[in-house]
């Protein structure tokens, strides 16, 4: 029961903080369900700062995917178990679990980087996958979702997932849902399952709830910019909306997310992340353990970009990823807002300069580049052909089209298809594009990488 009180109504858990120890103590029982839920309940009590508290064994990661798996088994998704009482074993306790709450448990202890490598050691990951499937609630997919993307940071397990063409094709078709928090958690997993590398025809696709005009358009007019990096905790919000207006008010072009996040917002985070100059990051021990930060940080570590680490308090060290990406920098420390401008003239002299006197040489170098030479084979090549003359294509027109697009043919199905044909499926993509993967994965039995070659092609189709 407790441990639903904390799931259900979150902002009670940090009341009760003070029986994290006791709950330690369970932790270390040799049965291993009393063992297992005094971990489920410690994931709700323990703060970020205490992830390390949350570092289970074998034996509760089994339990909890076994009994995860047991609620699967079950058309409701629960799961019902008894135990004799402590004092009088003639009195027998039903205990009740449900998938939701297991799978959320799963996705809280992942938090931990051993329990990271346990879970997918134990079997997790076709556990999760089942989770993905469409029988499932939006609540199940999410947790699951975000489980995956917690699971991804850790390089081996990226492999293992990739090689699950299951949870690929199912994050993938969740991605387009319209419930946002189970589109970000499924567009996140990906964008960690790729190493930030989503292949073509995935990344920034359009969801049938947003308009054409996308949340990374908005990314894409910001170039040349400096991004605020942050979790939204306090006091990192407002420091950095401080941060915003005192470099706007000096002529610098800032990006922000809570200006331009509308839509894709992964997809608007990697935009804003290519087009940056430099990134202001607002590192505490919130932004250490958040997924969302972890993949910002680490793709603009991956794009080469200039980091500059801010702290709110001075007691906080970055350890783990995050020690490794602002390793050797100098941390600025900027406690309250008010202090801002102030750090900010520091920040300005020390590290602008050097990026503006690396920015001059680059432009200079592009120039030189940039001369007029002769035409590229590129340059020469043929415009794209027009819908209007697709019709009339036969399938040796259509494989040639696909050879074109490196849309790997080898599939029989796409071997005979004609123009007409090529235009539905364009259609299909466009209109229902959870439909468009769906039947690609079961009626025609394409590889999922091809499916995403095919889809990048069909939507240059134009």
């Amino acid at each position: 029961m407790f441990d639903n009180v904390c799931r259900k109504v979150p902002y009670l858990a940090p009341k009760h903080h003070r029986a994290v120890p006791a709950f330690q103590k369970f932790s270390e029982s040799k049965d291993s369900l009393t063992q297992t839920k005094a971990f489920m309940i410690l994931s709700k009590l323990v703060k970020k700062e205490e992830a390390d508290k949350l570092s289970t064994n074998y034996i509760c990661i089994v339990t909890l995917l076994s009994q995860l798996k047991g609620c699967l088994s079950n058309p409701e998704h629960k799961i019902t178990y008894t135990r004799p009482h402590t004092s009088d074993k003639n009195i027998v306790s039903e205990i009740y679990d449900s998938a939701e709450e297991l799978v959320q448990a799963v996705d809280d202890l992942a938090i931990n980087d051993n329990n990271k490598r346990l879970i997918v050691e134990q079997g997790g990951i076709p556990i999760l996958a089942q989770l993905l499937k469409r029988d499932c609630s939006v609540e199940e997919k999410t947790f699951a979702a975000s489980g995956i993307w917690s699971l991804a940071f850790i390089k081996e397990n990226k492999v293992k997932l990739r090689k699950e063409q299951g949870i690929i094709y199912n994050l993938t078709e969740n991605s387009q849902s319209k419930n946002e928090k189970l589109r970000n958690a499924c567009m996140g997993a990906l964008f960690e399952i790729y190493e930030s590398k989503l292949p073509e025809g995935l990344m920034h696709r359009k969801t049938d709830i947003e308009s054409p005009q996308k949340a990374t358009s908005d990314s894409a007019k910001s170039r040349g910019h400096i991004m605020l990096s942050y979790k939204w905790e306090h006091p990192s919000k407002p420091v950095m909306r401080e941060f915003k207006e005192q470099l706007r008010k000096r002529g610098y072009n800032v990006w922000m997310d809570e200006d331009h996040m509308k839509g894709d917002k992964i997809g608007a985070m990697a935009e804003a992340v290519e087009n940056a100059d430099m990134i202001i990051a607002c590192i505490t021990r919130g932004y250490q353990d958040s997924q969302d930060c972890r993949t910002e940080a680490s793709y603009a570590y991956e794009c080469k970009k200039k980091i500059i680490p801010v702290k709110v308090s001075n007691d906080f060290k970055a350890s783990g990823w995050l020690g490794g990406i602002t390793a050797g920098k100098i941390y600025y420390i900027v406690q309250q807002a008010e202090l801002v401008s102030e750090v900010l003239s520091t920040i300005i002299e020390k590290e602008f300069a050097v990026q503006k006197e690396f920015a001059v040489q680059k432009e200079t170098v592009q120039n030189v580049n940039s001369a007029p030479g002769p035409p590229s084979l590129e340059q020469e090549l043929k415009p794209p052909p027009v819908e209007s003359q697709v019709p009339g294509w036969d399938s040796k027109k259509v494989q040639d089209w696909l050879l074109a697009n490196n849309v790997a043919t080898r599939n029989k199905s796409l071997e005979n298809l004609n123009g007409t044909q090529l235009l539905q499926l364009k259609k299909l993509l466009i209109t229902v594009p959870q439909a468009f993967y769906q039947s690609m994965k079961d009626d025609l039995k394409v590889p999922f990488v091809d499916v995403l070659s095919l889809a990048a092609a069909l939507e240059k189709l134009n």
